[in-house]
């Protein structure tokens, strides 16, 4: 079966894993401060430690945010959730719909929208960047001397 990227949340997944650096290439942004995150900020020191939205499933993709996660701030994260910029809340892969259910405060709303939308669009970005038509490199027969 092919690869189901957002979804469930597994730090140890590949599926996971290609689904944060599909959200990457959005250039995350600081709620707060706006300012851009590198990958290593947005992580900080471990997957798992990723905040999990308001009534968010920390099971769930759609709940996390590639932002570091300010200890267990969730009063911090909702305020700055709800006062955050438009752009900056599409930097995190929120569609407008998601950005008014968060601001009006319909966190598990909002979440059930963002997974939709990140089923959409990830799959979209892993193909726009893996670039599969092109070759990368030796084939494996010439590799392994069977080529003429």
């Amino acid at each position: 079966p092919p690869l189901e990227l957002g979804g469930k949340f597994n730090p140890r997944g590949a599926a996971t894993r290609l689904s944060l650096a599909a959200l990457a290439t959005l250039g995350p942004r600081h709620l707060e401060t706006g300012a851009l995150l590198s990958p290593a900020e947005a992580i900080g020191e471990s997957l798992s430690q990723l905040p999990v939205l308001p009534e968010g499933r920390a099971g769930a993709l759609a709940a996390r945010l590639l932002h570091p996660g300010e200890g267990d701030r969730v009063g911090a994260l909702e305020g700055w959730l709800r006062a955050a910029d438009v752009d900056v809340m599409r930097s995190h892969g929120f569609s407008d719909t998601a950005i008014a259910r968060a601001r009006g405060g319909r966190w598990k709303a909002a979440s059930e929208e963002r997974d939709v939308d990140l089923q959409r669009l990830l799959p979209q970005i892993v193909q726009a960047r893996s670039r599969w038509d092109e070759e990368d490199g030796p084939s494996v027969d010439f590799i392994v001397g069977d080529a003429p």
